[in-house]
């Protein structure tokens, strides 16, 4: 919000400061008040007029997916102004997201010792890289700080307090993702003669998506492929989503090969399970500085 006066980019405000004023901005931080509401206080508010209007914008805010409904759209409940005179709110609840599951996972054997692991969208915009590229380079990073623009990426409003003069990629934390969508796949029962799974380093799909195969937490660059090592009858696979087409369903298919300790093909034993579902998996529920960001709630088998 503005309040009418011009500013160059995002300057940050100081709480309780009148607009225009030094130390005045048009980016307020909120601050989280409970489990399920956040508060902007000493905000300045200069009314537009009897026949004017003022825009407020929420960005950055994120919810507990699993507690939004799958058929009515996920709202804001409520959006009030608490100031010395009542201000009508025009979109009081506005809607902000529908409900719905974003992966369909599937297998398929090409031989006995090959099976494809397959990640559908439900939807188009389910797969998210981390942030905007800054240029070919899947791994550099652009600012994305143009207010109400829709980046379908894990980030989100990425400001710059820097008059205009700022780098990229965004030094500032403030809606920068950890990671983009993580594919992850689990297989177990592969027995005790299972050493490795070999499996390409990227993956690409039909409408531009890629996406990274994560070894210790970070992506592998070079082409080919890797083994994988199977510890105990079980390995795990992760890939990073690099990119994805926000208007298109994306749909990655891994081929993955179980070998023996001398590099050999080995058929998958038939008590072989497989799962895949988004991640980063982890059980916070609530707003917190150290989960990562995004993060999905386990899958239950």
């Amino acid at each position: 919000m503005t309040n009418g006066f011009p500013y160059d980019g995002q300057v940050l405000c100081t709480p309780g400061i009148a607009a225009g004023a030094t130390g005045s901005g048009n980016v307020y931080p909120g601050r989280l008040a409970s489990a399920n509401s956040i508060t902007w206080t000493g905000i300045p508010f200069v009314t537009p007029g009897p026949s004017g209007t003022r825009f407020l914008r929420i960005t950055n805010v994120r919810a507990n997916a699993t507690t939004a409904p799958l058929t009515p759209p996920f709202q804001i409940s409520t959006v009030s102004a608490i100031l010395s005179a009542p201000v009508p709110v025009t979109y009081p609840a506005p809607v902000i997201a529908f409900g719905a599951p974003g992966l369909i996972f599937s297998t398929a054997f090409t031989s006995s010792s090959t099976v494809n692991l397959t990640f559908t969208e439900n939807f188009a915009t389910a797969f998210r890289p981390r942030i905007q590229s800054a240029s070919a380079s899947p791994f550099s990073m652009a600012r994305q700080d143009i207010p109400a623009t829709v980046y379908n990426t894990e980030s989100q409003f990425t400001p710059c307090f820097g008059n205009a003069n700022c780098s990229s990629p965004p030094v500032s934390p403030i809606g920068l993702a950890d990671s983009g969508t993580l594919l992850l796949t689990q297989i177990t029962g592969l027995g005790a003669g299972a050493a490795f799974l070999s499996v390409p380093n990227q993956v690409t799909d039909v409408v531009s998506g890629t996406a990274y195969l994560l070894v210790a937490g970070k992506p592998v660059t070079n082409a080919g492929t890797t083994s994988v090592p199977v510890v105990n009858g079980t390995v795990r696979l992760l890939y990073d989503i690099r990119s994805a087409n926000p208007t298109a369903i994306d749909s990655f298919t891994i081929p993955a090969t179980l070998m023996d300790s001398s590099g050999m093909p080995l058929p998958f034993p038939s008590q072989a399970a497989f799962t895949g579902q988004l991640g980063p998996v982890n059980n916070t529920a609530t707003a917190s500085s150290t989960a990562p960001e995004p993060r999905f709630a386990p899958q239950s088998q």
